[in-house]
């Protein structure tokens, strides 16, 4: 992310101080907290990846949200139906961009697969396997994981602009 050009690391949050302050001196930000709404609610800021433990991730999403913040968090995006509803609430009547993340990319598997992929031009049929830990789990997985983990592996393995364009269309604002 160093070689992007544009890009200012502006302030990084970790809930001790000395690791806020070794992360901001390490990846040159220019401040640290371990307060998120300090970073949050600051007017330099225009983007928040969240990277914290799961069940951080709705709250975090939702208050970056409301600040007109766009959003990169890591999966899990949130852990629950409600937490997904907060989200949904949050980011309908704003105008700022939400991604979940897709930490696996850089695995050497997909590397492996990617490389597989890489010259077959013709259109391809690919099972994904994911288990899904319980029933009452399974429609909140098909509506967050599966989608922006399987576009986002695909994208992953051949990136396209259509793939990307085809995404933002299906999950639209309601």
């Amino acid at each position: 992310m160093k070689k992007v050009s544009g890009l200012n690391f502006i302030g990084i949050c970790a809930a001790s101080g000395t690791h806020a302050r070794h992360a901001a001196e390490k990846f040159s930000f220019r401040y640290c907290a371990t307060d998120e709404a300090e970073i949050i609610n600051d007017p330099a800021v225009n983007t928040i990846v969240i990277a914290t433990r799961h069940h951080l991730h709705a709250p975090q999403v939702v208050a970056a949200l409301q600040a007109g913040k766009h959003v990169f968090c890591e999966k899990p995006l949130c852990l629950d139906q409600d937490e997904l509803s907060e989200i949904i609430q949050a980011y309908n009547p704003s105008q700022a961009h939400l991604m979940a993340g897709f930490n696996r990319r850089f695995a050497p598997m997909v590397r492996e697969m990617k490389l597989f992929v890489e010259n077959i031009h013709e259109p391809l049929a690919m099972h994904y396997r994911i288990t899904i830990p319980s029933r009452a789990e399974a429609e909140f997985l098909v509506r967050c994981a599966i989608l922006s983990t399987c576009l986002a592996f695909l994208q992953t393995l051949r990136p396209s602009r259509y793939t990307l364009a085809r995404w933002r269309q299906t999950i639209k604002r309601s």
